[in-house]
């Protein structure tokens, strides 16, 4: 069943060159990007996009698949077959294992028959578009996962325990150093949930990420006075192979910095090094733990690091090598070791040649504490302090295993899968699986509330585009729903606010919806507020009141500058825009970026960089509105001219610092002078 109808899929496509580029398109943006293949999304890409595809498929075409560069439709097609191809034997019988679905729970699955499905795949692809109705072997079980998380409870499997030496002379009960308490933290989602981010403070240190030299600055931050202590370095150049460094960002928990980034060499692998930091002048390797697959993001709950990785398996699996097709993990530098098969799972629905994979570390101590890797792949990242759920943009080349595809991947083009991950001190458990149409804009558009999840989601068909609620119970199986709202525009931010949640579409103007969700069987939309402009970050100011950060538009839509907005939710049924300030002019796209936004009610700060290498500072009253406290002038920082998305302000006691990677610029909150200042 499986095996017929994923030739029934590949009998309906056509190999064509246009189809080929789409395809290596495809490809090159699984690596690059972490997301499963849509090339429904490709063919939007940027022209040059195209031009990326073109000579990727040069490079496959001649040094993989043997292809002739220059030829016609019918040439290529013959190409594939068998005649010209070194590695696949068109009269081998291709086996696919047979799936039986037990709907939306995870089953475990052996290596045996990963590496059947994978194989079958490859040979599938390699061959030509023609098939025989050969028999399928190999069943492949479905079985109810016993990983299930109580509070208090921990996760069998997993690899724990000491899985290496630690380095250097290390503080195994690390703790924070002796910090001031008044200082900011990273502008996250979830309370308790860090997020990873370029700039980190203790309150007496400031740590400063430099992503293009592979360094972190550790600086002493005295009262406005700056001082340069030690420059970590990043390198993973062994001396033959220099390897390429993507997505860098860090940590800063219990005594430890952890600093998290991708780098490539054969393929792509993604790092936690982890130093102890509880003397930063002194500052020692703990551990290193890579796994391989393109960084996809992470979280720090207590002092546990939760790192997820996508995996792209390109080339005919090695039935001698388990890491040609399973995801590996590395202590500290050791060989690769593949996740155990009792930790590989797949969920229902579709299936493509890719893993999404997490690990969880203890930043103390450097050991892995537990290991998962679900068949598919992963494109936002949404977490609590007990589960994490992971979305997945529909492949409309994959496949899939009919008898338990979820029906709205069959109903709609355009679907997102969700799984969620259970978590309880460093143990993971798989635990379920769904599906809602539509795809959402990012981590805020998710959100978990009394056992419901709730997804904000903009579904695009071909001529119109609309948008849509929906709330999932703890198994993601849906309860309620609120579809086709607000046709022909997209969703540009979201926030929820317990059994409230809001969130900004725009065309013309930019309607604020307000959604009742207290009952998740009967969500209703409570008003509509329709203003000039939209708001690209939403954030709960106080009691009643919503801040929002983004672009000022005209009537027609056509945008002005940047704005600030202050909504009054007190009443969700009667939304409205109490005060409001517009730049024009501004070029700034800080409200896609929110842990560039400084925001602090008891300091009364709404903090961020604009281009032109200013900093803008704005105080709130709601007697007043908006009042800009201060216009800093940055430029004498390299690189802040052009750039707000390497720009941080952080704040200790009275003393703000605007920092990027070129230096750190100290200024007082009582007037806004500059105290100090230091060019790396």
């Amino acid at each position: 069943m499986f095996k017929d109808k994923f030739n029934e899929e590949m009998q309906n496509i056509k190999v064509t060159a246009e189809r080929k580029a789409k395809l290596l398109d495809g490809i090159k943006v699984e690596q690059e990007r972490g997301s499963s293949v849509n090339f429904k999304n490709f063919i939007e890409k940027r022209w040059f996009a195209a031009v990326a595809a073109v000579l990727v498929m040069v490079i496959v075409s001649v040094t993989v698949l043997n292809l002739p560069i220059f030829v016609g439709q019918d040439d290529m097609t013959a190409e594939t077959g068998s005649e010209n191809s070194s590695e696949v034997d068109t009269d081998e019988e291709i086996k696919f294992p047979t799936i039986a679905h037990q709907k939306g729970i995870p089953a475990r699955v052996s290596y045996s028959q990963v590496y059947q499905l994978f194989s079958a795949i490859y040979q599938t692809e390699n061959k030509k578009y023609s098939y025989k109705n050969d028999t399928s072997e190999g069943e492949m079980v479905w079985e109810e996962s016993d990983d299930v998380i109580a509070d208090g409870e921990a996760l069998p499997g997993g690899m724990g325990g000491d899985t290496g030496s630690v380095k250097g002379d290390v503080n195994t009960t690390a703790k924070p150093t002796d910090n001031v308490e008044d200082f900011s933290t990273t502008n996250t989602q979830v309370e308790e949930v860090d997020e990873a981010d370029i700039v980190k403070t203790d309150g007496k240190y400031i740590y400063i990420l430099n992503k293009n030299a592979c360094t972190v600055k550790i600086v002493s931050a005295n009262k406005g006075k700056i001082k340069n202590l030690l420059t970590i370095f990043l390198s993973e150049n062994d001396g033959v192979n220099q390897k390429y460094f993507y997505n860098a960002e860090m940590y800063l928990t219990s005594g430890r910095l952890v600093i998290v980034y991708e780098y490539y060499t054969n393929k792509s692998y993604t790092k936690a090094k982890i130093y102890d930091v509880s003397n930063p002048e002194k500052s020692v390797i703990v551990r290193e733990v890579s796994q391989s697959g393109s960084y996809l993001s992470s979280r720090v709950i207590g002092d546990k690091l939760y790192m997820f990785t996508n995996e792209y398996i390109y080339a005919k699996p090695n039935e001698n090598d388990k890491c040609s097709y399973v995801p590996c993990v590395s202590v500290d530098g050791d060989a690769p070791t593949p996740i155990d098969d009792s930790n590989i799972y797949m969920f229902d629905g579709e299936v493509n040649r890719s893993y999404l994979t997490a690990i969880s570390v203890d930043t103390v101590t450097g050991n892995i504490i537990d290991s998962k890797t679900a068949l598919g792949g992963g494109s936002q990242l949404y977490a609590n302090t007990k589960s994490i759920y992971v979305t997945a943009d529909r492949s409309s080349y994959s496949y899939a295993a009919e008898a338990g595809t979820p029906e709205l991947l069959t109903k709609y083009e355009h679907a997102t899968r969700i799984m969620r991950f259970a978590i309880n001190s460093g143990k993971i458990a798989a635990v379920s699986e769904g599906v809602v149409a539509g795809s959402p804009l990012n981590q805020f558009s998710m959100d978990e509330y009394k056992n419901h999840f709730r997804i904000v989601t903009t579904r695009y068909d071909t001529y119109t585009t609309t948008n849509a609620v929906y709330i999932l119970d703890e198994n993601l199986k849906q309860v309620g729903a609120i579809e086709n709202i607000a046709k022909d525009e997209r969703v540009y931010s979201v926030r929820f606010m317990g059994d409230t949640g809001y969130f900004v579409t725009f065309r013309e103007t930019d309607p604020l919806f307000a959604v009742d969700l207290k009952d998740p069987k009967n969500p209703k939309i409570l008003s509509a507020l329709k203003i000039p402009g939209f708001s690209n970050y939403l954030h709960p100011w106080d009691n009643g009141l919503l801040l929002g950060i983004g672009q000022e538009a005209n009537e027609q839509g056509r945008i002005e500058g940047f704005k600030l907005s202050m909504f009054d939710v007190s009443n969700p049924e009667n939304v409205s825009e109490k005060h409001k300030k517009a730049e024009a002019y501004i070029d700034t796209s800080i409200g896609t970026q929110h842990k560039a936004v400084l925001i602090s009610k008891g300091k009364n700060l709404i903090a961020f960089p604009v281009k032109g290498a200013k900093y803008y500072v704005y105080g709130y009253s709601a007697e007043n509105g908006f009042e800009q406290k201060a216009v800093l002038d940055a430029q004498s920082i390299e690189g802040m001219y052009y750039y707000t998305d390497c720009t941080r302000g952080i704040y200790i006691g009275d003393f703000l610092y605007v920092c990027n990677y070129n230096g750190i610029i100290s200024y007082s909150l009582n007037d806004f002078k500059e105290v100090d200042n230091i060019v790396f």
